[in-house]
């Protein structure tokens, strides 16, 4: 099977109420609108925010991915995470994503825009 880069886009809110998702993170300056319907959805689904701009959200039974989100994108996480594509390949499977994808996302070399990426900063 290959892999496909960021195979969630668009679709983080639906999958994360489905169970599909384990967590994703929202940024209202990428998805205003996934952004607002998350935090509309309070009674149901467990929504933390990060920052101003970005909210992690989960089902309420995994509220404490948001903690490992917390850690795994603070800047020491390069004391607990040996390298990038360590992060990367933590990052990924905290999201739901098949080891196939993150495979594909970590050999296109992609420089991810999102910030929760960076490694050892």
């Amino acid at each position: 099977m290959v892999g496909k880069v960021a195979p969630h886009e668009g679709k983080e809110l639906e999958y994360v109420s489905l169970g599909i998702k384990p967590l994703a993170s929202l940024e209202f300056s990428k998805d205003p609108k996934q952004y607002t319907k998350a935090l509309k959805l309070l009674n149901v689904l467990s929504v933390y925010k990060q920052t101003d701009d970005l909210i992690t959200i989960t089902r309420k039974e995994n509220a404490s991915l948001h903690g490992v989100f917390k850690v795994l994108t603070s800047h020491k996480a390069h004391l607990l995470v040996r390298s990038e594509q360590e992060k990367h390949r933590l990052l990924g499977r905290l999201f739901g994503y098949s080891e196939e994808d993150i495979d594909a996302f970590i050999k296109s070399d992609l420089k991810c825009a999102c910030g929760q990426c960076k490694f050892g900063e």
